[in-house]
């Protein structure tokens, strides 16, 4: 039967399984894959409508997974076999069974939310209609909104609906839609007041939010597309910062999960922008606070020291033009 699938002969396999001659519970093992594999997975991950159902139809467990494996209706979702998903949730496919493992160490997920990070609506409103839960977490506690907002870029269309359906929204759903700048959607998601000081301990790369980052710094911070540009400072950042601070983020929190990290303050004196300072000021940020970094010498070693807001002004000599943000941070503007 393995030869069969390998040479992806799926009319023979479907005249054995009909003639009874082969146990479709029975796991296929093949020499790269020696946990084996279900004939069911393989049906539904290539939309064999047909075998799918007579497989079913022979005995299949249709919420059977081999270890490290994931369901039959987890891997048409992922897939986006819309008619299979249906077909396994008339057949009986728990709509919300968990997968136990995960790529990025977070395991817990659904149906709903690879669904959610896919962007497929139309499976997403039949998941809901069949009794997805659309509070479901996963052992981090991202629920299917998290993954809808991981996407880059963000469907609004798909966030809009799952806000819709009731999914609740995570303080750390905020930081995603915030590094694209998204204004309208971060709107929508202040407007469920979720925690905005909740720091990201969510799974990370190396375009995404910072691990120990809150809002108001995924915010203030530059992404690599502003790094490389000549506006930095846009209107949709600007508004972003202002509704942070209004919903109630803490100006003077350090960044980062490490005791020394730089306060925001510093962080906007050391990429010289005094419309971003001058919000922070305005919103009780302290121009005195300092945090101890380390300095490496070549005649010295590692010594330590205290640097704030201008020292941090003095790391960024290379930009001509930083008076403005020094006589502010100073009081004389």
């Amino acid at each position: 039967m393995w030869k069969l699938v390998r040479d992806e002969d799926w009319a023979r396999i479907e005249y054995f399984i009909g003639c009874g001659q082969w146990d479709p519970n029975q796991p296929l093992t093949f020499s790269l894959q020696p946990g084996g594999l279900l004939l069911l997975s393989a049906a539904v991950e290539r939309g064999l409508v047909s075998l799918t159902k007579q497989l079913i139809e022979r005995g299949a467990n249709v919420n059977a997974r081999l270890p490290g494996e994931d369901t039959a209706l987890m891997t048409a979702c992922e897939n986006g076999h819309r008619e299979i998903v249906d077909l396994l949730l008339q057949l009986g496919a728990d709509v919300n069974k968990k997968s136990t493992i995960s790529d990025d160490g977070d395991a817990g997920e659904t149906p709903l939310m690879v669904t959610s990070e896919d962007g497929n609506l139309d499976i997403l409103e039949l998941l809901l209609k069949r009794g997805a839960d659309v509070a479901a977490t996963t052992r981090r506690g991202r629920s299917a909104l998290s993954f809808a907002l991981s996407r880059s870029p963000i469907d609004r269309e798909v966030t809009r609906f799952l806000l819709a359906a009731g999914c609740p929204v995570d303080g750390r759903d905020l930081h995603c839609p915030i590094y694209e700048r998204d204004l309208h959607i971060v709107e929508q998601l202040l407007a469920a007041k979720p925690d905005v000081n909740l720091r990201y301990d969510w799974p990370t790369d190396l375009l995404s939010p910072k691990r120990g980052d809150t809002p108001l710094f995924v915010a203030v911070a530059w992404t690599p597309t502003e790094m490389s540009g000549s506006e930095k400072t846009s209107v949709a950042r600007l508004a972003i910062i202002d509704l942070l601070i209004q919903a109630g983020a803490d100006v003077n929190a350090q960044r980062g999960i490490k005791a020394n990290g730089w306060p925001l303050l510093m962080l906007a004196a050391a990429q010289d922008e005094p419309e971003v300072a001058r919000r922070l000021m305005d919103a009780g940020a302290d121009p005195n606070l300092t945090v101890e970094t380390r300095w490496i010498g070549f005649v010295d070693g590692c010594q330590k020291q205290r640097k704030g807001p201008l020292s941090a002004i003095g790391m960024a000599h290379e930009r001509p033009d930083n008076r403005k943000i020094r006589r502010l941070i100073l009081g004389h503007d």
